[in-house]
């Protein structure tokens, strides 16, 4: 709802249908603040989202946050509670199929913690904290690899840092499981909050243990298939990856519960069946 496609939606109200989907919190409070937009940029996005969500015919919301966002929003210019569609995200069928494809992980290779996250949705300390923390914890070797980022991290006794910046979407479903576990923190903001991460869909499908924050959608999303910590405290996630690190039973329980719900919640054909309902319901296709 912002940027060229939220000007190509507000030119077509009253024309056309016009249905709007909120992924993330885009204007004031959310990614205004992380992203390095100008002055003039935040103030469109802002007005952008806040115009379209009160005013267009219907809106799809991937989070919690965000349905009840669109619903008080909608209220006030007089929507039902029934143009909001609460609509998590999904992964295509043979995405799912090729994360899955590999097998586990073996366990005597150097134990490996995949870090798969776009850095600016966490505080730029936290990696850097992280690091450490794991480092002053682990009485073994411990291979972290960071996709996503192309930082330099060194220097340590027992974690070998590696970056492997963007990857490719083939080399994705290797990389991922080639880990035996995934970090994954989420700041307890605006951001964090009102996401629902693909990122999590697609580690969980690739059979991959999940240390998470309790943050926003993460219980919904991940179930059995993760371990949450309360806090984003950076030690506190070093200390639980590392005890999961030791508890290969525990891991395949996580792997397999990750798989299973996936394929059981969050795959786009049902997803597009809910959203094809809802479009009749709306009236905009037969």
């Amino acid at each position: 709802p912002r940027g060229y496609g939220g000007f190509t939606g507000m030119g077509f109200r009253g024309r056309l249908p016009v249905l709007v989907d909120s992924d993330d919190w885009e204007g004031d409070g959310g990614w205004n603040r992380v992203g390095s937009y100008s002055l003039a940029q935040r103030r469109v996005f802002n007005w952008q989202e806040q115009t379209l969500l009160r005013e267009a015919d219907g809106v799809s919301a991937a989070s919690s946050l965000l349905y009840h966002r669109a619903r008080t929003i909608r209220r006030r210019t007089g929507y039902a509670d029934s143009s909001v569609l609460r609509l998590p995200n999904g992964l295509p069928l043979d995405w799912f199929d090729a994360l899955a494809a590999d097998g586990p992980v073996d366990d005597h290779t150097t134990a490996t913690i995949v870090i798969y996250s776009r850095f600016a949705e966490f505080a730029s300390d936290w990696l850097p904290r992280f690091l450490p923390a794991l480092d002053r914890q682990s009485s073994r070797p411990v291979r972290v690899r960071l996709i996503g980022t192309d930082e330099s991290h060194s220097g340590y006794s027992n974690v070998a840092v590696e970056s492997l910046g963007y990857l490719r979407r083939e080399q994705l479903p290797s990389a991922l499981a080639a880990a035996h576990l995934a970090v994954i923190p989420h700041d307890d903001s605006l951001v964090g909050r009102s996401k629902h991460s693909v990122k999590l869909l697609e580690l969980m499908a690739a059979g991959c243990p999940i240390v998470t924050s309790d943050v926003g959608d993460a219980a919904d999303i991940t179930g059995a298939a993760a371990v949450r910590v309360a806090s984003n405290d950076p030690a506190l996630m070093a200390h639980t990856a590392l005890r999961l690190l030791t508890a290969p039973d525990r891991l395949r329980q996580l792997a397999d519960a990750g798989r299973a719900r996936v394929q059981s919640h969050y795959l786009i054909p049902a997803t597009a069946g809910r959203l094809l309902r809802w479009y009749r319901e709306m009236r905009v296709v037969e």
